[in-house]
């Protein structure tokens, strides 16, 4: 079982983004940011929550029902999400300690949501849902994709958003072969290829090199 402080620690990171937002309690509103956070955007943060609180089943709903073509924007409150890897390099050594703590505490939540939804596509998968497992596949892989998107983020939230799609697309790969949809197939097995590439270059980064 998780120990509770842990969940604690995990669940007052994302409160903090949601508080900074006006998404929790009663608190006034945020102070304007240079870039502020979308509504399709709020809706991933409303989602970590849920998973936090312990209703999982509302934040796999809400992120199955997202519009994921829409903008999909985080502020700075939310460095998870917005912080690139030079930022918080460049952060005095208190302050990115506070970043990193918050960070880290938030990508096992990421992680999780990814690990299930990977389970309920193939729970769906085996009822014969075909198109729910897809739904739900996609889902984890655009959550992954929010954390891997832009070539400058933390490389830690990269490896984390690289993680989540793997699996998400493997799972995906099996789907549209046992169901011989040679295209999305394809498609899938590039963007695996991508990942692993992106991988690669990430961990070259991440050892100076």
């Amino acid at each position: 079982m998780m120990d509770r402080r842990w969940r604690r620690t995990r669940s007052i990171a994302v409160g903090t983004c949601l508080a900074a937002l006006g998404l929790a309690g009663c608190g006034s509103e945020a102070e304007p940011t240079s870039e502020t956070t979308s509504s399709e955007a709020q809706k991933v943060l409303s989602a970590m929550q849920d998973w936090e609180s312990g209703d999982e089943r509302a934040a796999i709903e809400t992120l199955l029902a997202m519009d994921w073509t829409a903008d999909v924007r985080f502020g700075r409150d939310c460095p998870l999400f917005a912080m690139t890897e030079s930022q918080c390099v460049a952060l005095a050594a208190d302050k990115r300690r506070e970043v990193l703590d918050e960070v880290t505490s938030q990508l096992p939540i990421c992680q999780e949501i990814g690990r299930e939804c990977v389970a309920l596509a193939q729970e769906a998968r085996a009822a014969g849902d075909h198109a729910r497992a897809e739904t739900t596949l996609r889902a984890a892989v655009n959550l992954g994709q929010l954390l891997d998107r832009d070539a400058d983020r933390m490389l830690i939230v990269r490896l984390s958003g690289i993680a989540v799609q793997r699996r998400a697309l493997e799972e995906l790969s099996s789907l549209y072969a046992a169901r011989g949809e040679q295209g999305k197939l394809d498609e899938t097995r590039e963007h695996i290829h991508k990942i692993q590439e992106e991988l690669r270059e990430v961990k070259r980064v991440a050892a100076g090199q």
